[in-house]
């Protein structure tokens, strides 16, 4: 499945280490796809920072969404954006069933998960992977992924 990447500005990483919830959406339109990084930065004009990021969809899905709350005191997010760095490339990845096991589906749930690709500068063939957030949850509007 080939991806494209966003570079990460400066202003972007800061956000991203120091926002305070952090939501991911993905909306697959007729003609194009909409995808955003959307941060709630106690700095920002209006509390909220938005910005476009790159997203691939598997399978016959068309929307996805994502929330963290209080995002700067989760460890793995933590962890993740303490990896980032200035002129990083990024873009998101999101997995429907990814972790589905038929012991899920016997009882009708359903394994998704996102995750943050990252391309470091200069290293146009090493990505690193990073889960982001993994949701079992039924096949409704609850669902990380939406058809």
């Amino acid at each position: 499945m080939s991806q494209d990447f966003a570079l990460l500005s400066d202003r972007q990483l800061v956000v991203l280490q120091e926002g305070e919830e952090v939501s991911f959406h993905h909306q697959e339109l007729p003609t194009r796809t909409i995808a955003t990084i959307r941060v709630r930065y106690r700095h920002a004009k209006g509390g909220f920072i938005e910005f476009a990021v790159p997203s691939v969809m598997a399978g016959r899905f068309s929307s996805g969404f994502c929330f963290l709350g209080n995002a700067r005191f989760k460890p793995e997010w933590v962890t993740i954006v303490r990896q980032l760095r200035l002129g990083d490339w990024i873009c998101l990845r999101w997995q429907p069933d990814s972790g589905t096991n038929d012991h899920l589906r016997k009882v009708g749930l359903h394994a998704d998960e996102l995750h943050l690709r990252v391309r470091r500068s200069g290293h146009r063939q090493e990505v690193d992977d990073y889960l982001i957030e993994y949701s079992i949850a039924p096949d409704h509007e609850e669902r990380m992924v939406q058809p």
